[in-house]
């Protein structure tokens, strides 16, 4: 339901905020068409042989008897044709009934690939890379898991220089980590001249704190945009890899409980537990820290959770990248250097 709306194309410009409350909204201007959609497929009604005058859309909430939780969506749309003073009128219209293929609807030349949803304006560009990637490599491999996997590889390759600065940057902050110790102990009590002196010691060991952290910030925006790709994009739809999982824009469910756990829900899914088991793995190899033991654990177990109702596409990338990148720390990166233990002696005061 979160994907089902109405859209209107006016002087080129999209309109997709139109609210279910039952009131008539009407859009005016040059109007180039106007929809309806639900997740993978639109009904658009477009002008021919002249812009439309106005757009309206109404749009409504509808019960459910069987579900008391949830509600449908209903849009009317109509289109309001300038009168041109004649007698006899005839406008000539093209109606479109059909799935949101991107390859379909932009070949239509008239923007209905603008009521497709690709994320944010700093998303979008991932999305539609992503989609496109996908397609090319289907042409010539036929299982959408399999195209998956050489995707995995060919980003690991692509963010390899990324990470590999990430782990030396990692290694480099646990190797500093005993004067970081010795630094806290001196100036404990005098936050700004820790502050200065950890500033100064970064500085002397040309090390980067922020490092180990830049490569995750870079994919954000790729893993997001594979998140809208996986849930939303009707290429794959019913698409299915092996045994268990049929369909990669769907969580890959084996079993559905009689009640619903807190943050997991009530089904469960076997990439996610997969993909927090090789997280934890990854998690223990980078971070040495006594201090930051929790941490190991946290980010696991959180992922697990908040995954485990996401495509089951995106979840098996996410396991494929972290066993690529337990390869990649394991054997090509050289081995995680432990901090040395340093007697630290108390300055009395």
């Amino acid at each position: 339901m979160y994907y089902t709306k109405a859209a209107v194309l006016a002087s080129g410009e999209i309109s997709k905020k139109f609210k279910t409350d039952g009131k008539l909204r009407v859009e005016t201007g040059d109007i180039d068409w106007v929809a309806a959609r639900t997740k993978y497929f639109a009904l658009v009604m477009v002008p021919k042989d002249h812009k439309g005058l106005s757009a309206q859309v109404v749009g409504r909430e509808i019960a459910v008897p069987y579900d008391k939780k949830n509600k449908l969506k209903k849009y009317s749309i109509g289109l309001a044709m300038p009168y041109l003073g004649n007698k006899l009128t005839q406008d000539t219209f093209m109606i479109y009934f059909g799935p949101l293929d991107l390859g379909i609807v932009k070949s239509y030349g008239i923007g209905l690939d603008k009521m497709m949803d690709f994320g944010f304006s700093v998303i979008q560009p991932f999305s539609k890379a992503i989609l496109w990637s996908f397609i090319k490599l289907h042409t010539f491999i036929p299982n959408y898991g399999l195209v998956l996997i050489i995707f995995s590889i060919l980003i690991k390759l692509l963010v390899y220089p990324l990470t590999h600065k990430s782990f030396q940057s990692m290694k480099r902050m646990q190797e500093l980590q005993p004067k970081l110790s010795a630094l806290k102990e001196k100036y404990g009590k005098d936050a700004q001249r820790l502050n200065k002196e950890t500033m100064k010691l970064y500085k002397e060991e040309k090390v980067n704190p922020m490092g180990s952290c830049l490569p995750t910030v870079l994919q954000m925006p790729l893993l997001w945009g594979l998140f809208i790709v996986f849930r939303s994009t009707i290429e794959l739809r019913g698409q299915g890899f092996i045994w268990w999982i049929k369909d990669l824009s769907m969580p890959d469910t084996v079993a559905t409980l009689p009640f619903s756990i807190p943050f997991y829900g009530d089904t469960v899914n076997i990439l996610p537990l997969f993909m927090g088991i090789t997280m934890l793995i990854q998690q223990k190899m980078s971070i040495t820290d006594p201090k930051q033991k929790a941490m190991v654990y946290f980010m696991p177990i959180f992922l697990t959770l908040l995954f485990n109702s996401f495509p089951s596409g995106l979840n098996l990338y996410y396991a494929l990248f972290n066993i690529l990148s337990i390869i990649q720390q394991k054997y090509l990166s050289g081995p995680t250097m432990q901090p040395a233990t340093v007697a630290v002696k108390k300055v009395k005061k």
